[in-house]
């Protein structure tokens, strides 16, 4: 069994930070700026179940923009700032902290922030939200974020009296013949016991952080900000006879609930995930119900074009977020907040529609209208939407330049709707 990334790009990134308070994002319905605004409740859900009014104190929806360039060394580092960073739509970013750029490639326990934190400064001074994906393991290829020192023996004995941590290899992390940069077998305890010991110092550093106030957090358990079994038909049997029950009772459950058990004062996001070939929607199902047991935000990073076709079918949207949203919706939080019901799509949108995952322009109404309060946008969309000198921009596609107006009017509805 294998499974596909959903979290964007899979190249090493750098890192930023936020400015405003905590925002309470509730969540409300999206009346189409393009199709006149149907009520919702002429609407019907998976299975032609009607979806449920908006909460009445809702507020407007959050557009962030996810991994953008943080340094001046970064592509498109300019345009962003001055054309993105600066619009009012933009509530914030959404940036990646790779583990083993705050924590030792070699001493367990030696954690700096510094660097991360100081380059969050500018967001902060922009007015901007800054929201966090810990980064466990690099999202496929070779990966060079998990720190040196947990696939050692010193640290496998010292931890947990075991053998080192097993690595394998799959299409999806093929390494590069190195022993330490394929898959880890996240469940096993020399990983487990050291990724536990970070999240611990980043909830604790952020908490209550008035220097770095931080939105949300979302922690991935495997890799990225994601929780599904890659490789799993390499890795070592959990001695059940459904592995994937097993990785989620085994590993997935434990690790949501040791992150709640640490009192974190910013919201918690966790990820869902169909796996599995044919798609198994159980699994993002089980992980959206323990998130919310949890007291944890959710999403999916697959929101693509066959999830509106789906649902006008009455079939199941990726990872099933559609019904996952609706069920969820008018959840409060202990906080008093209500809880964050996030997107990101697929890959890149093609504002030409084709592809899988289609154009942001339909994609967004959509999301909208089914509860997505919290949607992650590429930077490449972004500055599509309101840069007018996109065609320059690094990586553009000059031939999509005159749907920078049709994006721009998407996110602005997004925004605004209620």
């Amino acid at each position: 069994m294998s499974v596909a990334s959903e979290e964007g790009d899979p190249s090493p990134r750098n890192i930023a930070g936020r400015s405003s308070p905590i925002v309470t994002l509730m969540l409300l319905l999206f009346s189409t700026a393009c199709g006149g605004g149907a009520n919702s409740n002429s609407m019907t859900g998976s299975g032609g179940a009607p979806l449920p009014p908006a909460p009445p104190n809702a507020k407007n929806h959050s557009v962030y923009a996810v991994f953008p360039p943080v340094t001046p060394n970064d592509q498109n580092y300019s345009a962003f700032n001055t054309y993105v960073l600066t619009n009012p739509n933009i509530a914030g970013v959404t940036v990646g902290m790779p583990w083993n750029q705050i924590e030792s490639n070699t001493t367990a326990g030696s954690y700096n922030f510094a660097v991360f934190d100081a380059n969050m400064q500018h967001f902060l001074q922009a007015g901007k939200i800054v929201n966090i994906i810990v980064e466990p393991v690099q999202e496929g290829g070779v990966n060079t974020f998990t720190p040196s020192y947990v696939f050692g023996a010193d640290w496998a004995s010292s931890c947990c009296s075991t053998i080192p941590l097993d690595v394998v290899t799959c299409n999806s992390f093929a390494g590069n013949g190195n022993p330490d940069t394929g898959m880890p077998v996240v469940y096993e305890a020399p990983f487990e016991t050291a990724y536990k010991n970070f999240i611990q110092a980043v909830i604790e550093h952020y908490n209550n952080n008035a220097n770095v106030p931080v939105g949300y957090i979302r922690f991935g358990l495997v890799m990225g900000g994601e929780s599904a079994p890659v490789c799993a038909d390499q890795w070592p049997l959990l001695g059940a006879p459904d592995f994937r029950t097993a990785f989620l009772t085994d590993y997935v459950t434990p690790m949501m609930a040791y992150q709640a058990s640490l009192k974190p004062t910013m919201q918690l996001l966790a990820n869902i995930h169909a796996v599995g070939t044919p798609p198994d929607n159980s699994y993002a199902d089980t992980e959206a119900a323990l998130a919310v047991q949890d007291n944890m935000g959710f999403g999916n990073n697959g929101l693509q074009a066959s999830d509106i076709t789906n649902y006008a079918a009455g079939a199941e949207c990726n990872a099933d977020w559609c019904a996952n949203f609706i069920k969820y919706v008018g959840t409060t939080l202990p906080n008093g907040n209500g809880i964050l019901l996030e997107l990101q799509t697929l890959a890149l949108t093609n504002p030409t529609g084709s592809g899988t995952t289609g154009s942001l322009a339909t994609l967004l109404p959509f999301a909208g209208q089914h509860y997505a309060n919290t949607m992650e946008l590429r930077s490449a969309e972004l500055l599509l939407a309101f840069d007018s000198g996109y065609s320059s921009t690094v990586g553009a596609t000059p031939a999509w330049a005159s749907y920078g107006s049709a994006y721009a009017q998407a996110i602005e509805s997004y925004v605004s709707s209620r």
